[in-house]
Order: C-alpha cells, then sequence, then structure tokens
C-alpha cells in the first residue's frame, strides 16, 4: 500500500518563513471550527429511528470498513504490528468520509440539488462528514501516535484528554452559550455586530484549542468539537461562518495549497508501482461506498444504476483529506509518493462528478418525460413533493397546517416540502443580492428580508421538533419581478418534482372576517402560475386556519369537508383529501352533488348542444367522456374510506348550479376547510359570467367571496393537463390585459 515507510520530511522548507506557516495552522484550525458550527448534532441524537439519509451514511462507512477488513492482510503487509490498527482506523475514517461542503457545492452547481437524488446525497453527506469527524476525534483522544506521540504514559495521557474535552463541552454548553446569547442581545438585528466581540470570542476558541495541543490532543480536532458544541443559531455563529469562510477562500486555502504544492515532487511517481497504489486507493473508496449504498438506495426505490450514483457521490473527498495527509507526511507517516497518490486521489474523486450527474439528470428526465405530475397520477408508496409559496410570515401557520394534515398513512414516505419564500425584485433588493449558500441560487442580505426568512425558518424548525415526523422541509428563496416571478415558480416546481404547488390567496381577511381588495399583482401571479406550471395548483383561501396549537392539532376535532361533483380537477381535490383522511386529529366527509333525474341530465345535455356557445358545448362533451372515469374514481375512494368509517360520505341531489352553491353554503359553519376542484362543471354552468376571480372556479369563486364565511378556508385545486394547459396559455395575452 501507499503508507510503507516512516521517513520524516520536515513540513517545511526552510527558505519559507515561519509566519506563513503560523497563519496557515491557525486557518486550517478556524476551517474545522467552522466546520463543526455549520453542524447539528441533534440530526444525529433527536430522533429515535435514524433516517433514510443516516442509514445511506452509515451503511457507507460499515460497507468501507468491512472492504479494509476483508483486505487487511494485503494492506497492512510491511507495517509492525503496533501500526496495523492505528492505520486501518485512520484509512477506513479517511476512505468513508465524504466531504459534506464540497459535494453540497458541487450538487448546487451541477442543477440536481433539488431532486431526490440530490437532497438525499447532500443530506447523507452531512450525516457521513458529521460522524467520521467525532469518530476521527475520538480516534486522536484514544490513540496518541497517530499525532506522532509515543505509547508511554498513554493511559494517563488518554485519560486527562478525555477529562479535558468532557469540561471543555460542560463548559461550552454552559458558559459559553450564555456568552454567545449575550453578544447576540448585544447585536440585534439591523446593526452592525461588533467586532470585537467576533475578535474576543475567536481568541477564547484559540485559547482552548492551544491548550488542548500542549496536552497532545489535536488542536484541529478541538476546533471542530468546539464549533459542534456552540449553538449555530444567531447573529455571532452567522458572523463566524460568514466571516471565516472568507477569509478561507481568498486567503488560507490558495495560501495553503500553494505551500502543498512546494512540496509535490512530481519525478517521485515510481511507474508502475505508484500506479498500483494508486488504483488501490481510489477503489478502496469508490467500491466501499458503493457497496454500502447499493442495497440502501435499492430500499429506498431506486434504480441499480441511481444507486451506483448515490454511492460516487458520496466518495466525494475535499479540504480535510488534503489536511488529513499533510498531516500524515509532517509526521513521517507518507513519503513524498504517498503524498503525490494521495493527493491525487482526492482530485480523482472530484473529476467524475459531472459525468455522474448527467447520468441522474438525464435518468430523471427519461423517467418524468410522459408523467403528469399531480396527485392523481402520484404513487402512494413513494414520498410526496409539494411546494408551498410564502409572501410573508402570515402565510406560515396556515401552510403548516396544510403539510401537518398532508401527511398521509404514518408507514408512508412521508412528505417533501418546497417553501419557498416570494420576494419582490426592486432596486433596493437588487443591490443586497449575492451569490446564494445551499441550495439557493441568489441570496439577500437587505435586514427586512433577513429577518423575515429567518422568521419563517424558525416557524418551520419548530414544527419539525415538535411533531414533523415523516415531513422533510427544504427552503428556497424566490427573487422576481412579479411580471416574471410564475416562471420562477414553475421552473423551482420542475427542478424538485413537484407534484402540487400551494399559492396563497391575493386577498387577506380583515379583523372582521370579510376579504380585503388584496394585491392585483399577486393575483396575476396566482393566474399566471395556473397556466403555466408543471403540476397541480391549488390556491388556499385562509380564514384563520391553525385555530389552535399546531402541535396539539392531533389531538382535536378538525372538520374538513371534500365536494365532488365531477371532472379531473374534483378527482384531483378528491385524491387531495385521501391523504387528509388518515391524519387523527381530522373528520373528513365527502360531498357528492348529482343531478335530481335523468330527464334534467338529458334537458341539461341538450339545452347545452343547442347552445351557441362552443366551450358550453365543449364542456357537456368533456363531461360526458369523464362520467365513467369519475365513477370508478370515486367508488374507489368510498371502499378505501367510507365503508371503513373514516370519512362521512353525504349524497346530494340538486337541480341546478344555484341549488349547489345554496347546499354549500348552508354547511359554512359545520366545517373548517373545503376541499374543491377549481373547474366547471354541468351543475355550475352559467356561473362564470358573475365570476369575480375566475382563477378560483365557480364554485371557489362563490365560496372565497366575504358573504361566505368568516371562519371556513378554501382550497381549491386544478389538476395539471398538459392539453387545457396550451390553450390557457394562448389565451393568456388577451386575460390579463
Amino acid at each position: 500500500m501507499v503508507i510503507r515507510n516512516t521517513e520524516l520530511i520536515e513540513l517545511v522548507d526552510p527558505s519559507l518563513p515561519r509566519l506563513i506557516r503560523i497563519v496557515s495552522e491557525y486557518g486550517i484550525m478556524s476551517y474545522f471550527f467552522v466546520l463543526g458550527l455549520e453542524m447539528e448534532l441533534k440530526n444525529i441524537f433527536r430522533r429515535r429511528r435514524p433516517t433514510r439519509e443516516a442509514v445511506m451514511a452509515y451503511s457507507g462507512i460499515a460497507a468501507t470498513y468491512v472492504l479494509l477488513a476483508c483486505l487487511q492482510p494485503v494492506i497492512v503487509k510491511g507495517l509492525a504490528p503496533g501500526d496495523r490498527a492505528n492505520y486501518i482506523i485512520s484509512l477506513g475514517l479517511s476512505l468513508s468520509n465524504t466531504s459534506s461542503t464540497v459535494l453540497t457545492r458541487l450538487i448546487t452547481d451541477l442543477k440536481i440539488g433539488k431532486s431526490e437524488i440530490g437532497r438525499l446525497v447532500v443530506n447523507a453527506g452531512v450525516h457521513n462528514d458529521m460522524t467520521t469527524m467525532l469518530l476521527m476525534a475520538l480516534f486522536f483522544a484514544l490513540h496518541a501516535k497517530i499525532i506522532g506521540r509515543k505509547m508511554d504514559f498513554i493511559f494517563s495521557r488518554t485519560f486527562f484528554i478525555v477529562l479535558f474535552l468532557v469540561f471543555q463541552t460542560w463548559f461550552i454548553r454552559k458558559v459559553g452559550r450564555r456568552g454567545i446569547n449575550w453578544i447576540n442581545d448585544k447585536n440585534p438585528e439591523g446593526k452592525p455586530i461588533s467586532g470585537w466581540h467576533v475578535f474576543v470570542s475567536m481568541i477564547v476558541v484559540a485559547i482552548l484549542c492551544a491548550i488542548a495541543n500542549m496536552m497532545g490532543y489535536n488542536g484541529n480536532m478541538n476546533a471542530f468539537l468546539i464549533g459542534l458544541t456552540l449553538p449555530r443559531e444567531g447573529r455571532v455563529s452567522r458572523a463566524f461562518i460568514r466571516k471565516i469562510n472568507i477569509w478561507l477562500a481568498e486567503m488560507i486555502f490558495p495560501l495553503y495549497y500553494t505551500f502543498m504544492g512546494t512540496l509535490l515532487r512530481l519525478d517521485s511517481w515510481k511507474g508502475w508501482t505508484s500506479f498500483k497504489e494508486f488504483s488501490v486507493l481510489v477503489l478502496l473508496g469508490m467500491v466501499g461506498k458503493v457497496i454500502g449504498s447499493v442495497p440502501t438506495a435499492i430500499s429506498m426505490g431506486f434504480s441499480i444504476s441511481e444507486a451506483v450514483c448515490v454511492g460516487l457521490l458520496l466518495n466525494v473527498k475535499g479540504h480535510y483529506h488534503i489536511l488529513a495527509v499533510m498531516n500524515a507526511f509532517e509526521i513521517g507517516v507518507v513519503n513524498s509518493t504517498g503524498l503525490l497518490i494521495n493527493i491525487m486521489a482526492v482530485l480523482v474523486t472530484i473529476l467524475y462528478i459531472p459525468l455522474v450527474a448527467e447520468i441522474i439528470v438525464w435518468q430523471a428526465r427519461k423517467r418524468h418525460a410522459k408523467l403528469q405530475m399531480g396527485l392523481q397520477w402520484h404513487n402512494p408508496d413513494s414520498e410526496l413533493r409539494i411546494m408551498t409559496c410564502l409572501h410573508s410570515p402570515k402565510n406560515v401557520p396556515s401552510a403548516i397546517k396544510m403539510i401537518e394534515v398532508t401527511r398521509g398513512r404514518p408507514p408512508s414516505p412521508g412528505v417533501t416540502v418546497f417553501a419557498a419564500d416570494l420576494v419582490q425584485l426592486t432596486s433596493r433588493t437588487a443591490a443586497t443580492l449575492t451569490h446564494g449558500q445551499g441550495m439557493d441560487v441568489v441570496d439577500v442580505k437587505d435586514e427586512a428580508i433577513v429577518e423575515m426568512r429567518e422568521e419563517i425558518t424558525m416557524a418551520f424548525n419548530n414544527y419539525l421538533d415538535g411533531c414533523g415526523e415523516g415531513v422533510d422541509i427544504n427552503r428556497l428563496l424566490i427573487v422576481s419581478a412579479y411580471n416574471t416571478m410564475h416562471h420562477d415558480i414553475c421552473n423551482a416546481a420542475q427542478d424538485a418534482l413537484a407534484v402540487l404547488i400551494i399559492l396563497p390567496f391575493h386577498k387577506k381577511q380583515r379583523v372582521d372576517g370579510t376579504m380585503d381588495n388584496g394585491q392585483n399583482e399577486l393575483r396575476a401571479v396566482n393566474r399566471k402560475v395556473l397556466r403555466h406550471a408543471p403540476c397541480s395548483v391549488g390556491i388556499l383561501v385562509d380564514r384563520g386556519l391553525v385555530g389552535s396549537s399546531i402541535i396539539a392539532s392531533s389531538l382535536e376535532s378538525f372538520q374538513v369537508v371534500v365536494v365532488f361533483i365531477g371532472g379531473p380537477d374534483d378527482r384531483e381535490a378528491l385524491c387531495y383529501a385521501s391523504r387528509v383522511a388518515y391524519y387523527p386529529g381530522v373528520k373528513l366527509t365527502a360531498i357528492r352533488f348529482l343531478l335530481e333525474s335523468e330527464h334534467d341530465n338529458i334537458s341539461i345535455a341538450s339545452s347545452l348542444y343547442g347552445s351557441k356557445n362552443a366551450s358550453e358545448r365543449r364542456l357537456i362533451m368533456d363531461t360526458r367522456e369523464d362520467m365513467h372515469v369519475d365513477d370508478e374514481y370515486f367508488a374507489d375512494f368510498y371502499e378505501r374510506h367510507v365503508t371503513n368509517g373514516s370519512v362521512s360520505y353525504v349524497e346530494k341531489h340538486v337541480y341546478n348550479g344555484a341549488e349547489t352553491i345554496a347546499a354549500l353554503r348552508a354547511l359554512e359553519r359545520e366545517y373548517k376547510l373545503f376541499i374543491i376542484g377549481n373547474g366547471s362543471s354541468h351543475l355550475t354552468t352559467g356561473k362564470a359570467e358573475w365570476e369575480e376571480c375566475p382563477e378560483l372556479g365557480p364554485l371557489g369563486d362563490n365560496l372565497a367571496s366575504s358573504d361566505f364565511s368568516a371562519t371556513a378556508s378554501l382550497l381549491i385545486i386544478r389538476q395539471h393537463n398538459p392539453k387545457r394547459q396550451e390553450e390557457d396559455v394562448i389565451e393568456e395575452e388577451f386575460s390579463l390585459r
């Protein structure tokens, strides 16, 4: 293998100033500190059962060690017996580690971050990085030889190191967190953060790392543990992350890697022997991750090729691996040939990522090219992907309520939500735009917008901590002018493979219960999304939907009614109601409206056929085609939900649309949420002429008016139909003048 001699080679060229080494070492310590600060330790211990991302990460680590154990006689050949265990452990941690920061940036730049595989890989990479770094920190504490110390008095040294780390963790959690909270209070939002506070905090971190280093513990690992223990929330932590990352990107990493380049000796490559060692090192990491990822990914519903792609993506190496091999080179564990081989192995794990991303994109397009993205065609055994749009924190409580009741049956894969903050692009906003972090293409530094986004994020985090089992929420930011915002919404929904977009109604409820006039710009956005959306769309009319506490909602009676008259939009509404029916706090009632007699049906059909209105004639033709599908679909719903008593069923016979509206208005005090379809039908014909908001459909327009109810919220759903979408786009120029 690569590591066979213990020739000690000086890390620093005597001609280089000593100051460069000191600055580089402090910068690398800062990198490990920020790495820990960006991670959440509670993600590992928060849930009783590990998430599927955690299972993916653990399986990759375990498979790598199993592979090393099987190849141990070959790998440790030539090493002393006392060095073999340390070498296998350190090599396993290095090969099984995933550089989450590098992986996230690559996934984002390659435009696959919002896909199911992209999100799975990013989250699994974070779990993997955190777990392997914790194991590495423990390994450094228990095995002093890895940092060049002899084994004399190892027990006493290990005891004091562990005792110091325990005391340090207690000190940071009890004293350090209070100090950080005090600094946050002294630096409220809207004011520049004091540089002295940041400087003093970093000095304290440096002192703790220096003490650990004096005791024989690795200062970089201690910086990671300190960052992991400190709270991630607050202005001080954000300032640490932002300022240190800028410092690392613009000064430390270029300096350090230039310095590393001076140590690489291309003439140390030993031909076929070095190539064999290089190949073995690369294949160990790739094969271990693929072996661990394939069974886990297949059990999650991915194909074999997608599972292999997941394993290859999780094999990405980065800064940590370069720093580790440089540390090994410093203490003489690897020679100049080993340094060159290890650096080349790190680069190889990044070079093939664009090809893997192309394969993922090609397979996703092939799979979804012929699919209609809607609830009716959604596989119940796969996760439900919803995009909910938010204009302000006032939209969050109702959005959380809709997410909560949409989780479905507990054994189901759950719901993946893309919560998109919609921000109008103004001259002031444009001046604060920066390159986005994580999954966002852009970010906004405007204080008001930052505060709004933090308030929304905090509300979602509180919900997830309280009762968010089975729900995965991804935050998005859409910054655009109102006349083009629908394009960004639709593109984001398409990238996320969402089957439903939920938009807030452009009108808001006043204190007296009536609806205001609303914003015409937001109404235009909703109408354009309905025309261009790549999936089904729901418009939520909120009239105090939440009521009591979200967390206690499973213990209360939440009365919901779904209205079924007929047509694709009503089938989509019924499909959504099927998921709502599984929620323990919901009492769902299905109401089906039917014509009073067959004679009335023939009479209406004859009048429609005799009408000169082409749209009405087309309506009756579509109605006849859909009638058989409606009967079958409702019969299936009845069999699954009504027969077992989980859903109440009411059948109402009416003569015309006026009676339909009157029957629904009589129910306004009985139900908290009405789920209805957007389309017209034979029972709503003639109502379109009086519609104030045609984008809601005949029923939705009537029920959203101020004279309907002050307490009943509405969800009006329109099913995705490519053919109807093309017709709507043609008429768009005329309808939105």
